[in-house]
């Protein structure tokens, strides 16, 4: 599989759409993909399914004929007879299932937890019902009915890139209150892209009784980026709706009008303080570290306030860069990259407690990301010359969390900076460089950090923050950071 979704049956036909412009077009195509071949071919002739990239991408076909089961017999009935195909095209003469992956991180160690062939019979076992993940207890009234079941599937279906664009206004406006949430997002993103005057029909759609036309309403008012100013003290009321989708969706539409939000930023900074005691997860504090944070880049636009935050009230910005740091979600968290960049000394010193707290310890959600707050944190620290900084950058740097490559280069960086002032931690550096599995590249790198530290005869005056920390912040053991 090549990324997700559709994706995965690329490979499968690639070679017969080369074939369309001509043998010569083809013999250019197989030139260039023969390394693919080459890894797909087996001992015995046969060729297997190779996944590249997708990151949980990969793993969709191992979970979803159980996502359909919760719908019950009918609903995965209906899944399997649209997926046949491809559990014709995975299974191999002997009756198992293949499946080789190639990057999207640690999605190629997905086969070690459960085997590919266990994972595809989970699916066939469904019917016995022997355990909770196969539908054993499971609650018929909580089953989607047959009109249900056709509606999902129709959605399903890919309908050509064209075919919300072949729709009028008043069929997109219409289908902003579908029950998927993939027609609504399909509708708010033609709708971006067409220069009718929606604003009022969408402010009065989100006023409606039906929650799908809210959301979708949203969603669209967010697509018209800057013409959507009009609509932003909607959004802005939006942001404290009992709904928590719809607050995330205000969010962001918030974020993706950008700096036009500016009006609003104040709501934006009283909602991100807030904490909803239903969702323990508090996904609208983190849409709003989005939209006023991010730094940019695979996820979106910038945030508003990622480049500056010089005109925001001390108290307030401090209360929110706590919620923040806070945050159960390591994404959301690491949103406080921009921010940590901007901190001065004083701000650090208000913020300890928090900012020690979000380098130390690893937020329970999204841990991938972990990575991002904690090694902003390390950087700050070390820009301003904060003591205390040293040990949690060795905490970093002998953490078994993903990028560990990344980690240890940016964490040597950081002590680069801190020159003569980390000798203490020579001997720990020592002992990492001398680690079997250590490669001859990070042990050269981590080499010639030490000979800077102890070269160093001038070293940088330091600070702590010692006295600015809680008992809650003593650092955890270096040898056991997690």
């Amino acid at each position: 599989e090549i990324g997700g979704g559709v994706a995965s049956s690329y490979h499968r036909t690639m070679e017969m759409t080369a074939n369309c412009g001509g043998p010569k077009a083809m013999s250019a195509f197989m030139k260039e993909l023969r390394w693919y071949y080459d890894l797909a071919r087996r001992w015995d002739g046969a060729f297997v399914n190779i996944e590249i990239g997708g990151g949980v991408a990969s793993s969709y076909h191992r979970t979803m004929e159980m996502t359909a089961n919760c719908g019950g017999p009918k609903a995965m009935s209906a899944f399997m007879k649209e997926l046949r195909w491809y559990y014709d095209l995975a299974r191999r003469w002997d009756g198992a299932f293949v499946n080789i992956e190639i990057g999207g991180g640690v999605a190629s160690s997905y086969h070690r937890t459960m085997e590919m062939t266990a994972c595809y019979l989970l699916g066939y076992a469904a019917p016995l019902k022997k355990i909770l993940l196969t539908g054993h207890d499971a609650k018929p009234e909580l089953w989607l009915s047959d009109k249900d079941i056709t509606e999902a599937v129709a959605s399903g279906r890919w309908l050509g890139e064209q075919a919300f664009a072949k729709r009028t206004t008043a069929r997109l406006l219409a289908d902003l209150a579908s029950w998927s949430p993939q027609d609504r997002a399909w509708s708010a993103e033609e709708l971006g892209k067409r220069k009718d005057d929606i604003i009022p029909q969408l402010i009065a759609l989100t006023k409606s009784r039906n929650l799908p036309a809210r959301l979708g309403a949203v969603n669209a008012l967010g697509q018209l980026r800057s013409r959507a100013v009009p609509a932003l003290n909607t959004l802005a009321a939006l942001l404290n709706d009992d709904d928590r989708w719809l607050r995330v969706q205000a969010a962001e539409a918030l974020r993706n009008i950008g700096q036009d939000s500016k009006p609003v930023l104040p709501q934006m900074l009283t909602a991100a303080v807030l904490n909803d005691e239903t969702d323990p997860m508090q996904f609208g504090v983190g849409a709003l570290a989005y939209a006023l944070f991010y730094p940019g880049g695979s996820y979106g636009p910038k945030g508003i306030l990622a480049d500056s935050v010089e005109k925001i009230e001390k108290e307030q910005l401090y209360a929110v860069i706590r919620s923040i740091a806070e945050n159960p979600d390591s994404a959301a968290r690491g949103c406080l990259r921009s921010t940590y960049a901007l901190l001065t000394i004083d701000d650090v010193k208000v913020l300890a407690p928090q900012m020690f707290a979000s380098i130390n310890n690893m937020a329970p959600a999204n841990t991938m990301f972990s990575k991002g707050i904690r090694l902003a944190g390390i950087e700050a620290m070390a820009r301003l010359r904060i003591e205390e900084g040293i040990p949690l950058t060795m905490m970093m740097m002998k953490l078994p969390d993903w990028g560990k490559a990344y980690i240890i280069s940016v964490s040597l960086k950081v002590l680069k900076q801190y020159r003569g002032a980390a000798k203490s931690i020579i001997p720990e550096l020592k002992k990492i460089a001398a680690e079997p599995k250590k490669s001859a590249a990070d042990r050269e790198a981590i080499e010639k950090v030490i000979a800077i530290i102890e070269q160093d005869n001038d070293p940088p005056k330091l600070v702590s923050i010692k006295d600015y920390l809680d008992q809650k912040t003593t650092p955890k053991s270096p040898e056991k950071p997690w």
